[in-house]
């Protein structure tokens, strides 16, 4: 259960091919990270919010999902095409929507910006007793949200690398921390109340770099 479903494909990560002996290798490569504190917040909880990720992996999410309990899931889908993250459509085509509720959460931004989302899906994220969100993107939008909200994900640049403590490469699991320095700003238009995800940038890559990191690495 606690191998990972597996954050494995390298779009948006500037990694363009995909070799397939290392994907397969990466499905049963342990998961790094505090897992007795995560199986406890597994056990107590009666409402999981899960976020999904690459629409790759949903079929690998079914398994994991499967194993949590599907009564107490709800599987949340972008809420439009967006890289190659998860929508609706590729949840119906696994079968998703066979096993468990599935909602969307109203944004085509990478990963889950909450102030871009759908009041609907706030609610659900802040009445969730345990959020588990997939993917590095969902940690760097995330990752400074207060509240139960566990990440799995594999880390894909040096940044988060950094920020994490992990090699590059590692599948992780992390809990959410308010300290989290890369965590999206929400750069709404002047005069807008609506947050575009197309002006959303990442905090972290324009604030001051981390130590031992240069101006031009938070830039890249």
């Amino acid at each position: 259960m606690y191998r990972q479903a597996p954050d494995i494909v390298p779009v948006g990560s500037g990694q363009l091919s995909i070799h397939y002996p290392e994907q397969a290798s990466d499905i049963e490569e342990p998961v790094d990270g505090p897992l007795a504190a995560f199986r406890s917040a597994v056990e107590r909880a009666e409402r999981i919010l899960y976020l999904a990720d690459n629409a790759g992996e949903l079929a690998f999410d079914r398994l994991l999902v499967e194993q949590l309990g599907p009564q107490r899931v709800t599987v949340a889908v972008r809420g439009g095409p967006v890289l190659n993250d998860a929508t609706m459509e590729d949840a119906r085509f696994v079968g998703m929507l066979d096993l468990v509720e599935v909602i969307d959460n109203g944004s085509d931004a990478p990963g889950t910006v909450l102030a871009d989302t759908s009041p609907d899906f706030r609610e659900r994220f802040a009445e969730a007793d345990l959020v588990i969100a997939k993917g590095q993107g969902n940690y760097e939008t995330l990752c400074d949200e207060a509240g139960p909200v566990w990440f799995l994900f594999k880390v894909k640049c040096g940044v988060v690398a950094r920020r994490t403590g992990r090699a590059v490469g590692a599948q992780v699991i992390v809990g959410s921390s308010p300290a989290c320095p890369i965590a999206m700003q929400h750069l709404a238009a002047p005069g807008s109340s609506a947050t575009p995800a197309r002006r959303l940038r990442p905090r972290g890559l324009t604030s001051e770099p981390h130590p031992g990191e240069s101006a031009d690495e938070m830039s890249a």
